[in-house]
C-alpha cells in the first residue's frame, strides 16, 4: 500500500508533538518546602525517564506506519506519569508550566483517543490548538530549566 504525501506529513506532524513533549522533560535540569526551579526541573526530569524511550518508540510507529493505538496507549502512561510527577513538584513557577503542560497532554491523548485516521485528527483546529498549547509549556519549560 502506497502512503501518500499528505498522509506522511500528517503523521510527522503528530510525531513531532510527541517529540516536542519527549524533548520538554528531558531538557529539564531533594524536595523541600522551598524547592528550587533547578530541583523541581531535577525532579520533573527524573521522573520522567522512564518513560522516555516509549515516547520515542510511539513517535516512531505513529510516524512510519500510523499507530495511533500505540500513540494512544503512550499518551495515556504520560499522562499517568505526569499526575503522579505533580504532587512532588512544589516550585510555583515550574507547577505552573507543568499545570499547562499536563492539560495539553490530556487533551492530545483524548484528541488520539478520539479518532482512528491521522487526516482527521490533523485537520482537526482543536489538535492545531493542543499543539500550540504542549509547544507553548514546552518554551516555559525550556525558560525554566536551561
Amino acid at each position: 500500500m502506497r502512503t501518500s504525501r499528505r498522509t506522511v506529513r500528517n503523521r510527522a506532524t503528530i510525531g513531532a508533538t510527541i517529540a516536542l513533549g519527549l524533548a520538554v522533560l528531558s531538557g529539564c535540569a531533594g524536595l523541600d518546602d522551598g524547592q528550587s526551579v533547578e530541583e523541581a526541573c531535577v525532579v520533573l526530569s527524573d521522573g520522567m525517564a522512564d518513560i522516555q524511550t516509549e515516547l520515542s518508540e510511539a513517535q516512531s510507529s505513529l510516524s512510519e506506519d500510523g499507530d495511533l493505538a500505540g500513540a494512544t496507549e503512550v499518551m495515556a502512561k504520560m499522562e499517568g506519569e505526569l499526575d503522579d510527577l505533580a504532587p512532588k513538584i512544589t516550585n510555583a513557577e515550574v507547577t505552573a508550566a507543568l499545570t499547562g503542560f499536563r492539560a495539553g497532554v490530556r487533551a492530545f491523548s483524548a484528541a488520539l483517543a478520539g479518532t482512528d485516521d491521522v487526516k482527521d485528527l490533523v485537520a482537526n483546529d482543536e489538535f492545531a490548538q493542543v499543539a500550540e498549547s504542549i509547544q507553548s509549556a514546552g518554551t516555559q519549560f525550556a525558560e525554566l530549566c536551561s
